[in-house]
């Protein structure tokens, strides 16, 4: 039961690696692209203002458990 639950540890805290840095990649790709957005139509659009950091959360899992389904890609 020891081994089960170590695995388990190992498994989840490999998850949450994954997933952390799953969400900084998005997160930063999400700013550069807002980024861009705001310098083409010259208005103040923000990232964090119009909600749009929501979606990495949801994207980071998303991209996470596809990982963790075909790890061979």
């Amino acid at each position: 039961m020891e081994k089960l639950l170590g695995y388990a540890r190992l498994g989840v805290a490999s998850f949450i690696k994954t997933y952390l840095a799953a969400l900084l990649v998005v997160t930063v790709k999400g700013e550069m692209f807002v980024l861009s957005l705001r310098i083409w139509s010259e208005e103040p659009l923000t990232f964090w203002g119009n909600g749009l950091w929501q979606v990495n959360f949801i994207l980071a899992l998303f991209f996470t458990l596809f990982y963790y389904v075909n790890p061979n890609t």
